[in-house]
This record gives C-alpha cells, sequence and structure tokens, in this order.
C-alpha cells in the first residue's frame, strides 16, 4: 500500500505542477493495482501509525521545505514517525532549503523523479530492479512476479578464515522496511552493525542465524557448508517460526534448489553483491556476521594468543605467527593451507582487510 499524506482540508495545497504529477504517480500506482490510501495528517494518531507501519512507501507534499520544517513542523514530524515506523518517507516540494543529504526522507524535486519512484515499487517491479525479469525464474511474464510476497534473503559470514565455523542468514523483512544503515555488513563500522542487529532483530518478520563447524567444513569443503548454513537457516525460520518464504534472494552466484518441509519447492534468485542491493540481503549479511563475531570473541576467551576477538580467524600475520608458535586448535580448519607471508605484508586484519596471498586449499 501507499500512503499518501494530506493536509487537514484533504487536499494538496501545492502548485498544481506538483499536484498534477503527484496525482500522475498515484494514478499510475493504481493502475498497477497498488493500493493508494489517502489520509489526513493531523499528528501521530494510532490511525496514521498503523497507516504507516503497513505501508510501502509514505509521500506527503508541500510547497519549500527547510531544516526549520525538518525540525519542528509537519513534514518533520511525519518524517520522524516514518523513520520510527523504518519507512520511506517521499516529501515532494516545489523549493528545498536542504542542500546535504538527508537521511530520514527523499526529497523529490522533479516530477518525473516522483513517478519513476513510485512506479519502482509497484507491482512487476515492486522490489526495484533488483527483481527485473528473470525468463527462467518468472515464466516470461510480468504478472509472474506478483505472488512473491514473502521474501527471504539469505547470505554467509566467514567463508574465508582458517578458523571458527561458517555462519549464515534468512531474513524476511516487512514490505516497505527501511533504514538508511541497512547495506552490506562489510561496510558498516562494527557499531552500525550491533545498532542494526538489533534493529532487524526485532522488525523483521523473521529470521534465523544457523552456522557449520570448521570440523563439517574439513568434511565437506567451505561452499558445501556455506550452502548447507543458508539452508539450515531458511529451515530455521520455518521451524521455528511457522514461515515460508515465497521466494529466495541469496548473495552470490551459487545455491541449491530449495524445499519447503512441506516439500514445497521455492524459487531462488543469485545476485552478485546482492548484500549491497537487497535490503533482505544486507539484513541478513548484518545478521550472520555479527553472530559469527560474537562467536568468536566467545573463542578469543578460551584462546587469547590467536587474536581471533579482532581478527575473526581471518588469516593475519598475527594469526599464522599465532599457529606457527602454539599450533592448531580443535577450532581451525585443517583442510585450510596458507602461503607463506612477504615480509612487508600489512599488519591490518579483520575481514576486510584479509590478505590476498592466502590461499585456500582443499586437500
Amino acid at each position: 500500500m501507499i500512503l499518501l499524506a494530506l493536509d487537514r482540508s484533504g487536499e494538496l495545497l501545492v502548485p498544481d505542477a506538483i499536484a498534477a504529477s503527484t496525482e500522475a504517480a498515484i494514478a499510475a500506482a493504481g493502475n498497477a493495482g497498488e493500493q493508494v490510501k489517502r489520509l489526513d495528517w493531523t499528528g501521530p494518531s494510532d490511525e496514521f501509525v498503523e497507516a504507516v507501519r503497513t505501508s510501502r512507501m509514505v509521500i506527503a507534499c508541500t510547497s519549500h521545505l527547510d531544516q526549520k520544517a525538518m525540525r519542528s513542523g509537519a513534514m518533520g514530524k511525519l518524517a520522524a514517525l516514518c523513520r520510527k515506523c523504518y519507512r520511506r518517507l517521499y516529501a515532494v516540494c516545489v523549493q528545498s532549503a536542504i542542500t546535504h543529504h538527508c537521511d530520514i526522507c527523499d526529497i523529490a524535486l522533479e516530477h518525473g523523479d516522483l513517478r519513476f519512484r513510485v512506479a519502482s515499487w509497484c507491482s512487476s517491479a515492486w522490489r526495484s530492479s533488483y527483481l527485473s525479469l528473470d525468463m527462467g525464474l518468472f515464466g516470461g511474464s510480468t504478472t509472474d512476479i506478483l505472488p512473491y510476497r514473502v521474501i527471504a534473503g539469505c547470505d554467509e559470514a566467514g567463508r574465508g578464515p582458517l578458523a571458527g565455523p561458517v555462519y549464515a542468514a534468512a531474513v524476511i523483512l516487512p514490505e516497505g522496511f527501511w533504514h538508511p544503515l541497512l547495506r552490506d555488513s562489510k561496510k558498516m563500522t562494527a557499531a552500525e552493525r550491533t545498532q542494526m542487529r538489533a534493529i532487524i532483530e526485532k522488525e523483521a518478520l523473521a529470521w534465523c542465524v544457523e552456522s557449520v563447524s570448521a570440523a563439517e567444513i574439513d568434511e565437506i569443503n567451505i561452499l558445501q557448508a556455506s550452502l548447507k548454513a543458508m539452508r539450515k537457516a531458511l529451515c530455521g525460520i520455518e521451524r521455528q517460526q511457522g514461515i515460508a518464504p515465497d521466494l529466495i534472494l541469496v548473495d552470490g552466484t551459487m545455491f541449491h534448489p530449495y524445499n519447503t518441509l512441506k516439500g514445497i519447492p521455492v524459487p531462488h534468485k543469485c545476485i552478485v553483491k546482492g548484500d549491497s542491493k537487497v535490503p533482505e540481503i544486507s539484513a541478513a549479511s548484518i545478521l550472520a556476521k555479527t553472530h559469527r563475531d560474537e562467536y568468536m570473541m566467545e573463542l578469543d576467551r578460551q584462546y587469547p594468543q590467536y587474536g581471533f576477538s579482532h581478527n575473526q580467524g581471518y588469516p593475519t600475520e598475527e594469526h599464522r605467527m599465532a599457529i606457527e608458535k602454539f599450533g592448531l586448535t580443535p577450532h581451525h580448519r585443517k583442510s585450510f593451507s596458507v602461503k607463506p607471508l612477504p615480509v612487508a605484508e600489512s599488519r591490518n586484519g579483520g575481514e576486510e582487510n584479509a590478505p590476498d596471498v592466502f590461499a585456500v586449499v582443499k586437500r
């Protein structure tokens, strides 16, 4: 549903050009089968809060938008409500005095831009460009996309380390869920990931995190272990929360066919760099990363000499030197081997800076 926030009179009291373009965008959405609800903005009433929570997007119009209006005016209060409900507000205005990026709303000044944004969230393109028509997945018809209303995003964390399990998460978000920090977990700070983890675990319709141990990685290899962890997470959502997805979106290029616990096949789509494109995959990457980091912190308390608290088991110089001095722990992947480090190799650790000179080899 798209919510159109009106003033107390129920009309768009803005110049005709903006009103006309807004109405055209709303009409296009309605023609595409999207439900449009018009509601007077009289403050954060229970009715309005519920309307925001059940909407994919909220659109409001004004003649002039500036910092004062965003701080204390009606538009600012509406934007604050949208942010509290994790929904994106499209503020359409004739003039804007806000020159910097505004993280609580999108300011659409171009008439065509608004129509494009609205259209991109409706019906056949309701999940934007990353659900572009795929003849193999969607059967060659845009109408075939419509049944996919429960979408699970999957991602893993920990394929490259020399120690520790590989983790994977599956997440189903409410339609229209938005937060300015939601993106690829590797591009976030630890504090941002912790903040988003709490929000995702509270607001997601369903989520599950699973892992596959280092010993099993040695048995079946890291690729199969990663895929198994994803399947376990999807099964966990269904088993623990009774929700089965209509469509699975996976980060990367490979995923095995998946059936629900009732044996019903679920279509999937692999998306390269999906963790930076798809909200559901971004959320999964955050949960997988934070849960694995938490586990490695616990492992660090048992084996402090390896630096697991800050290298997360990745093949940093410090970690490799510890292996040479103290040997392997039961949590190391014995099927992984490492090429020698150059003398001038960087000492920076962590997933983002794992040196390329380390070769992972299945013996």
